[in-house]
């Protein structure tokens, strides 16, 4: 099935009629990356672009090492690129889907990546911050933005600063489980809303001071007995876009 952009969500916080965001077109794409090649990657990602037309900003969930977002970047011509740190390598965890990551790729220089990371043995994260496509940006870990609870999600958020001062969040949490409010549902839903409040606390100052974010990934929220998950299609292909930003 040919891939597909999917916009699993895009959220738009203050100012972004303005300057930081003008005329720019977003998408966020989960590209099941696990068992996939950097070319295999790189070609869905023209496929992609001939269904969508030209981005200047994407967001993508599921890939697994910096080589498969390095790829798509030469693809689609978004050259600035930031890949989150939260997990190991599958060389150590194993398995692909323990080691799954989000990035960001944009048209507008990157000037500052940064991570909250849930995973490490430190407070801040593990000491891997994010990866980037330039040694001249800013990369690191973020001390927890909420205090931690019983509740401990896989992963945290990647922060992208842009140098036209759009600040970009790339998220992907915890996805729904069953077709109703089961125990796994309800511990899934957990998850998603400490994963949202890590980002809302992160995010207070900077609306506060007028800034423009973005919030944007799988956000895998479903009410019960709706069928799967938004972002799984059927025969292992992804949905049409629903929305270009």
């Amino acid at each position: 099935m040919t891939p597909r952009a999917l916009i699993a969500g895009v959220f738009l916080g203050t100012s972004l009629a303005g300057a930081a965001a003008a005329d720019l077109r977003v998408a966020t794409w989960n590209v099941d990356g696990v068992q996939k090649t950097p070319t295999a990657l790189a070609e869905n990602a023209r496929t992609m672009l001939s269904d969508v037309g030209r981005l200047d900003l994407l967001v993508i969930q599921e890939v697994i090492g910096s080589d498969q977002v390095a790829s798509i970047a030469e693809a689609t011509g978004l050259r600035h690129w930031a890949i989150s740190d939260f997990s190991p390598p599958v060389s150590i965890t194993g398995f692909g889907f323990r080691s799954l990551e989000v990035a960001v790729l944009s048209r507008v220089p990157i000037e500052q990546a940064v991570e909250w990371d849930t995973t490490g043995w430190e407070v801040s994260g593990d000491g891997h911050p994010p990866r980037v496509s330039s040694p001249e940006v800013v990369s690191s870990e973020l001390p927890p933005p909420i205090p931690r609870s019983t509740v401990q999600p896989t992963r945290g958020f990647l922060r992208v600063s842009l140098a036209n001062g759009l600040i970009v969040y790339a998220v992907h949490w915890r996805s729904s489980r069953g077709d109703g409010c089961s125990a796994p549902d309800l511990e899934h839903a957990a998850n998603r809303e400490v994963q949202a409040k890590g980002v809302v606390a992160d995010a207070q100052d900077i609306l506060a001071d007028g800034g423009s974010i973005l919030v944007a990934g799988s956000l895998n929220v479903q009410a019960p007995r709706l069928g799967a998950p938004r972002g799984h299609g059927s025969g292992g292909g992804l949905p049409a876009p629903e929305r270009i930003v």
